[in-house]
């Protein structure tokens, strides 16, 4: 959770993606993480896997 939403302390996982970075609110960011689940558009191979 705290990746997602880019409250880390060092370099981010690549599995990882910040839902935070447009600078929306945290609600607004986990909405943008279901959407993106259900759409398929995350986790993208190329990007997010090992």
């Amino acid at each position: 959770m705290h990746d997602m939403l880019g409250l880390n302390l060092g370099r981010m996982a690549k599995f990882v993606r910040n839902f935070m970075q447009d600078g929306c609110d945290i609600h607004a960011s986990f909405a943008a993480y279901v959407a993106a689940v259900k759409n398929g558009t995350f986790p993208d191979n190329q990007l997010h896997a090992w």
